[in-house]
């Protein structure tokens, strides 16, 4: 880490080397966060349409950031609904909206499943609307052969604290297009840097960040707001920077690592695959055909509401993560609800997931034990 605040700029092309080969792609940027990398993305999308359309489509059940980074843009959101079994859009819905004002459609890929990114794109393409792959929680998802964040125009990947990889803050956004790249570089030749303070106090987070990541030290980084784990809230009061050059040393040899520790998120989640199927009143995930998920985080819905609020209480209670995910839908945020059509503002889907989800660890840390401790407590607390 200490290397890497004197070889920056070397470490930055390494950085971005290794993510054009790892992932396919011509072209890669850096910026400050997954969230800016967004803003980012629909600012060049913007200046290669002339401004012409100004809607954005985001499924009814996804991370806040998104809505929040759209508008920021001074885009207008649309909400499409999702499918209770896979996350992703309920893709009949989609084909039936109406495309003459969107600029772009944004995929979501959450907890590290891939949404059928295939479909999304051929829907994209048939109505001339361009595509935004956010894989921010699906670093090295596949979907047909192809990583997700690599479908339509430009993708992203976020390196946040939680990420598949994280150098605490940060995102790369990839695209395959040299016309896409070139708009991106202007806007990202515009971005501020961040200043010495706010350096200083990203490197104290990852030195605690690392330090407190075993299980029986989850309540740790947890009481630590400052480092902002497991919170969700809406907000578009956010800086859209240029990425810390020192970080991307961590970033180029986690990015070495980083199918081996997909890998160990992939076994973790098989094995709560297999513990947990037919567990009364919980529904585990499905997987689309053709996709390579990694699990970030292993995604259940808790059908009753009191047993899904005892279970997370008691695991969090055991020092194993548990989280509710997002606490609303995408259509109830006042900041969108005020421009969605009725037919937008009432979709059901992504409340019910909602009022449903529980999210569980999978990353290294989490040991044999402490998956046996999540089986035995959602299957006694939905029993």
């Amino acid at each position: 880490m200490a290397r890497g605040v004197f070889s920056q700029s070397r470490n930055l092309g390494l950085f971005r080397e290794a993510v054009c080969a790892s992932f396919g792609v011509r072209h890669c940027f850096f910026v400050s966060s997954g969230r800016a990398a967004m803003t980012l993305i629909l600012r060049s999308l913007m200046v290669l349409s002339n401004r012409r359309k100004t809607e954005v489509i985001v499924p009814s059940y996804t991370c806040y950031s998104v809505p929040a980074s759209i508008r920021k843009a001074g885009l207008t959101v649309r909400v499409c609904d999702v499918d209770r079994v896979t996350f992703g859009y309920d893709l009949r819905r989609l084909e039936r909206m109406d495309f003459s004002n969107v600029l772009c459609i944004v995929t979501s890929n959450l907890y590290g499943i891939p949404d059928d990114l295939s479909a999304i794109e051929r829907i994209a393409t048939r109505n001339g609307i361009l595509l935004i792959d956010d894989a921010a929680q699906c670093m090295g998802g596949r979907m047909d052969g192809r990583f997700a964040g690599t479908f339509g125009d430009a993708g992203l990947f976020s390196l946040d604290k939680g990420k598949n990889i994280t150098t605490i803050e940060g995102g790369i956004i990839v695209t395959r297009f040299d016309g896409m790249a070139d708009a991106l570089r202007i806007e990202c030749e515009r971005l501020p840097g961040s200043d010495l303070t706010r350096c200083a106090v990203n490197f104290l987070k990852m030195i605690l960040y690392a330090a407190f990541l075993r299980p029986g030290l989850y309540w740790i980084p947890n009481r630590l707001p400052f480092l902002g784990l497991g919170t969700t809230v809406y907000t578009e009061e956010y800086p859209v920077e240029k990425y810390q050059a020192f970080l991307a040393g961590l970033g180029v040899r986690l990015l070495e690592r980083l199918r081996e520790i997909n890998l160990v998120r992939m076994g973790n989640a098989q094995f709560l695959l297999k513990e947990l199927k037919g567990t009364p009143f919980l529904v585990i995930p499905e997987v689309p055909e053709n996709t390579s998920p990694v699990f970030l985080r292993f995604p259940v819905r808790i059908l009753d509401e009191e047993r899904r609020a005892r279970c997370i209480s008691e695991l969090n209670r055991l020092e194993i993560s548990a989280s509710p995910s997002y606490p609303g839908a995408v259509n109830d945020l006042p900041a969108v609800r005020k421009d969605l059509s009725e037919e937008e503002s009432l979709l059901p889907n992504g409340r019910a997931l909602a009022r449903q989800i529980v999210t569980l660890p999978t990353h290294p840390y989490v040991h044999h034990d402490d998956l046996v401790t999540m089986v035995d407590v959602l299957r006694r607390e939905c029993a």
